[in-house]
């Protein structure tokens, strides 16, 4: 059985912050290397990130782009298309539907930001299902204790009939 991602080194803290920045940016979805640059200020972690997007489907979604792959924030997609980049906020569906028409309105029409509430929400999951995950990999090593014991009682029962032996 594969380990948890969330076991990763510094896997918490990425998801945490690709949580924060694809919740509240304008655009929903964007090529990984426009995240990592929004993310790290450096373009050439997108391997990296992607990875992170990819291993957890619960919280990113990713799909093929003309230069590379996309990524979103799953709950941002749940919203309607109808947030106005450009002024900041939302329009109405009938609005939304007009610029359709038009690609270049389209293209700046996104889907809302989620609220603090709404990106709370995602982190504190984020932060339960690592804990899960550390807690799984100790319980599956409860027999290391016991192990230990049991090498230093043979070791112990050895030594003792080993000296009972030489001192005969």
């Amino acid at each position: 059985m594969r380990d948890s991602p969330y076991l990763e080194p510094c896997r918490l803290g990425d998801v945490i912050a690709a949580i924060q920045v694809l919740a509240y940016y304008k655009f929903y979805r964007l090529d990984v290397t426009e995240w990592a640059e929004r993310i790290s200020g450096d373009p050439g972690t997108a391997e990296a990130l992607g990875a992170v997007f990819y291993d957890h489907p619960e919280f990113f979604q990713l799909s093929t782009g003309d230069r590379g792959p996309k990524a979103a924030l799953v709950a941002r997609r749940s919203f309607t298309r109808s947030y106005n980049v450009d002024a900041g906020e939302g329009i109405s569906k009938a609005e939304a539907m007009k610029r359709r028409d038009d690609p270049d309105a389209w293209s700046r029409l996104s889907r809302r930001p989620l609220t603090p509430e709404e990106t709370a929400v995602l982190i504190r999951t984020a932060i339960d299902m690592h804990s899960r995950a550390v807690e799984q990999r100790s319980a599956g090593r409860w027999w290391v204790p016991l192990a230990g014991a049991a090498i230093g009682f043979a070791g112990g029962i050895a030594s003792t009939a080993l000296g009972v032996l030489i001192a005969t």
